[in-house]
């Protein structure tokens, strides 16, 4: 990092955020943006200088037909320039250098006619000052919301639409500059995220100015206003240098794979380029999603960037005629070069300004074999640590680990604002059906009260009024039943830690809950409860081809970059097979219980969860099987279980206690409060017995509280139903890189804490070698620990090697920028435990970070 910048380590997330965003900014400029009303604000008040630093950055779109480049510009100034206050100031800067293009302008070009009754001039004059009353404005209603409560939807909107307006008086600068031959007429583009439609709607307005309508924005003009600004790239250029560089069709390069691949290999290398099609520029990015090649397309006529594989990014530049710097191809290169021209990059929303590591490593690093060029995509690695940095500072007391517990999910948009605390059992069934991973996703509107109630009335029911209603637990003194018993015909299984595979020792319990959807039949539901999530369903399904009944499926707006490999697709596709060829309702228990509508232990059901162990999984599993009957009733049955017959679970609202449990099973109406007093039993209960099932170890103490009526109907559903091993137990495979990083750190910290400060990455190199971006994980969890004092001051040693079980050498291969984060002292490894070798380290602060 820069070494005149000041990170104090007990500062605050956002401000030390803020702080390294500076180092893209002059070093000469540095301290005036400090010192600003704004930038003091927003450093006082976190939170406000959280959303600030969010709507700063992303994709700028052009607001006028003509303004393109100057809107691909801002969004790389958006990428570099942290929080409002400092995009502010780079506005002011475009203000000034479009006041002195007058000074700098010849005679005729300032008397020249604009319009009737305005000269050049003053239409440089009148944007000017509008623009600074803007910017005035802008700065004044910034500190307005500085004040404001930063949760609330409005303020947060508020800060996206000052961006926004800082975007629309800067590309309209753009075009108030008196040193190009012929100045603009801009054009406004009357339909967001549509340029075509726009011009079409705007021929009218051809023939006012028509020809300096159709004029573009002089790129290297714009850019040489912002460029004293920003700091140097790291390739030592100045921002926007590729501005008029010569260009080289793209077509011949890329029109076999290995020119593709050379393509996107020397590209990945840097932030992106400038690509040019006639009359247009976009900017082109190398980079990897869910592990493979491809394409970031950004053009600024669009409201998003496109995502292409090599094959469809070599397609586009065919179609489009485009072409790249010809610096970016060997010198050999036989294709005749072009002038770009007017042409002006296109800045990526999420620019890698990581250079890459060089080639050797260094002998007091630890190991890293011939791995020194693997991927650990920079920008992925900084936007990761910056991820885990807030999600630690947010996790409360130490006791609930480095992150604690993760909050409930925010809910989907079809679940968002919707009251379902009064439903009945058959409206509760309803809800289930149609939030089934195997349909389509339903709108809001199919989710409200009177939608659900117009479904089937699926439910068995009973009253209970009279004396009945006080004695269901026999002498007991226990609360009253409700006063109508309503157990919906739903078979409830629960299975967590990713896909049940298709293989193994768990193909049995496919089968089991097969064989209870058709014991279930027409009358019954079979609903299988996974952590498998609606965009897990999506992108497995659009990955391996299989689209049978998704068609219509819409991507939800989590905005996540789920990175998944062939195998976890693999099996979440076949999950979804299996479902929806069975009739199992799949359901996602995060999206059910969001956090508009929590459980009532969340924190004890994501602790478990995320002890990624089987124990941990069988006991989130037991909480979330209380969860659920306590909020929808009906019967929960493990999935070692199978239904043979379901009439007697339909007579235990008949039953004097109206419910009925016990090894792996449990059947209850609807608002029974023996869910409470499960919940309670489970919360007191101890470890499992061995060969007993998730849930089991709390119904001694369930006995004792109230009583233990069996459940008939179910049967085991094979020997081996008792004692299956978790497949996904030690894999991180199906997670993304932020959240496999979570579970190594804290693995990791609590080695440190056991081990005096050891830091046992042999312990946990297996699980992050079967992740699909194995040197990005590595390189993540290192950087966390290295800039967490806390942890970093813990450090006394490093396990790298050691043996099996069967004797065989062991040995962590780490990436190079990974392993440059350990320091080893000049001492030869030492058996530290049986099969273990340590040998004394420290960690170092990244100097790439």
């Amino acid at each position: 990092m820069a070494r005149d910048l000041s990170v104090p380590p007990a500062a605050p997330l956002p401000v030390r955020l803020a702080a390294l965003g500076q180092v893209n900014i002059n070093p000469d400029i540095r301290a005036a943006l400090a010192a600003q009303p704004l930038a003091t604000a927003l450093r006082a008040n976190p939170a406000a200088l959280t959303e600030s630093l969010f709507a700063a950055t992303g994709h700028d779109e052009q607001v006028f037909l003509n303004t393109c480049v100057a809107s691909a510009v801002n969004t790389g100034v958006r990428g570099r320039v942290p929080t409002l206050a400092g995009l502010l100031h780079v506005g002011r800067a475009i203000a000034d250098g479009a006041e002195r293009s007058v000074n700098r302008a010849t005679p005729e070009a300032r008397t020249r006619a604009d319009r009737i009754g305005r000269t050049q001039e003053e239409l440089v004059g009148d944007r000017v000052a509008e623009a600074r009353a803007e910017f005035t404005e802008i700065e004044t209603r910034a500190l307005d919301l500085v004040t404001r409560d930063q949760t609330d939807p409005e303020v947060r909107r508020g800060w996206r639409d000052l961006t926004d307006q800082w975007s629309r008086v800067t590309q309209k600068l753009a075009a108030a500059d008196l040193t190009v031959a012929k100045v603009p007429v801009l054009t406004r583009k009357v339909v967001p995220g549509n340029w075509l439609l726009s011009a079409s709607l705007a021929l009218p307005l051809a023939f006012d100015r028509g020809s300096r309508r159709y004029q573009g924005i002089d790129g290297q003009v714009y850019v040489s206003k912002i460029q004293g600004l920003l700091a140097m790239e790291p390739n030592g250029s100045l921002f926007g240098h590729d501005v008029d560089a010569p260009s080289t069709p793209l077509t011949p390069e890329l029109a076999t794979p290995g020119g593709r691949d050379a393509f996107w290999q020397r590209l990945s290398q840097s932030a992106g380029t400038v690509v040019t099609t006639p009359g247009h520029t976009v900017h082109v990015q190398a980079t990897r999603a869910a592990g493979e090649q491809v394409f970031v397309l950004d053009d600024p006529k669009n409201a998003n960037p496109a995502m292409l594989t090599p094959t469809e990014f070599a397609d586009w530049a065919r179609e489009s005629k485009a072409q790249a710097p010809t610096a970016l191809f060997p010198a050999e290169n036989p294709h005749t070069p072009v002038t770009m021209g007017d042409a002006t990059p296109d800045i990526d929303t999420t620019p890698n300004r990581d250079v890459p590591p060089d080639s050797g490593g260094t002998p007091d690093r630890a190991a890293t074999s011939d791995r020194d060029t693997r991927d650990d995509d920079g920008d992925a690695v900084f936007s990761a640590v910056i991820d885990l940095w807030t999600a630690a500072d947010n996790a409360g007391s130490p006791e609930s680990g480095v992150f604690g517990p993760p909050a409930p999910r925010a809910p989907q948009p079809h679940l968002a604002g919707q009251d379902h605390a009064n439903l009945t059992a058959a409206e509760g069934a309803e809800l289930l059906n149609r939030l089934d991973l195997t349909k389509p996703v339903p709108t809001h509107d199919d989710l409200t009260k009177p939608a659900l109630a117009a479904g089937p009335d699926n439910a068995v029911e009973r009253s209970s009024a009279g004396e009945r209603r006080y004695t269901w637990a026999g002498e007991r003194r226990l609360p009253p039943l409700p006063e109508l018993l309503e157990l919906p015909r739903l078979v409830h299984s629960v299975w967590l830690g990713g896909a049940l595979r298709a293989a193994g020792a768990v193909l049995h319990l496919r089968d089991n809950l097969v064989h209870t959807a058709q014991t279930a039949g027409d009358r019954w539901k079979a609903v299988l409860w996974t952590d498998v999530s609606r965009a897990d369903v999506v992108h497995a399904l659009r990955r391996l081809g299989r689209w049978p009944v998704l068609t219509q499926l819409r991507h939800d707006d989590s905005g996540e970059d789920e990175r998944f490999d062939l195998d976890h697709l693999t099996a979440v596709a076949d999950l979804y097979a299996l479902a929806e060829g069975a009739g199992i309702a799949l359901v996602d228990v995060n999206e059910v219980f969001h956090d508009e509508a929590p459980m009532t232990r969340h924190d004890d059901f994501s602790t478990e969860l995320h002890r990624r162990s089987r124990d941990g999984r069988d006991a989130a599993a037991a909480i979330a099987a209380n969860e659920i009957l306590s909020r929808f009733g009906g019967v929960h049955a493990d999935p070692r279980l199978r239904a043979d017959d379901l009439g007697p679970a339909a007579d235990v609202v008949n039953s004097p206690a109206g419910w009925a449990g016990g090894n792996g099973l449990m059947a209850m109406p609807k608002g029974h409060p023996i869910a409470d007093l499960h919940g309670d039993a489970l919360a007191g209960a101890g470890p499992a017995r061995p060969g007993s099932l998730p849930g089991d170890e709390a119904l001694p103490d369930l006995a004792r509280l109230a009583g233990l009526p069996g459940l008939a109907g179910f049967s085991p559903g094979s020997a081996e139903g008792f004692d299956v091993e978790e497949p996904t137990a030690d894999t991180l495979a199906g997670l993304t890189v932020d959240e496999a990083a979570k579970w190594v750190i804290e693995s990791l910290v609590q080695d440190l804490l056991d081990r005096d400060g050891d830091l046992n990455l042999l312990a946990v190199a297996e699980a992050v070698e079967g992740h699909p971006r194995a040197d990005e994980l590595w390189t993540v969890v290192l950087a966390f620990l290295a800039t967490r004092p806390e942890f970093a001051d813990l450090v006394r040693s490093v396990t790298l090697e050691g043996v099996d079980e069967h004797g065989a050498p062991r040995r962590v291969d780490l990436p190079a920028r990974a392993a440059d984060l350990i320091e080893l002292a000049d001492a030869a490894p030492v058996e530290s435990r049986p099969g273990e070798r340590t040998t004394p380290a420290t960690l170092s602060w990244p100097d790439w970070l």
